[in-house]
């Protein structure tokens, strides 16, 4: 938990996500709709980029 760029610096130097070829994000129950919305859109916008990751074709 907490801002994109942090997180993104946790996961780079964590040698098992490094090694890894996929990553689970995990919601818990009972969040409404808007958030999870708003957190699956940080992670493809803010997150995934900040690691290095492009959408594909």
């Amino acid at each position: 938990v907490g801002p994109a760029d942090e997180l993104a610096a946790a996961l780079r130097a964590d040698p098992a996500v490094q090694a890894a070829d996929e990553l689970a994000i995990a919601l818990p129950d009972g969040l409404r709709p808007d958030d999870v919305t708003q957190i699956l859109t940080d992670v493809a916008r803010r997150l995934g980029p900040a690691l290095g990751w492009s959408p594909s074709a």
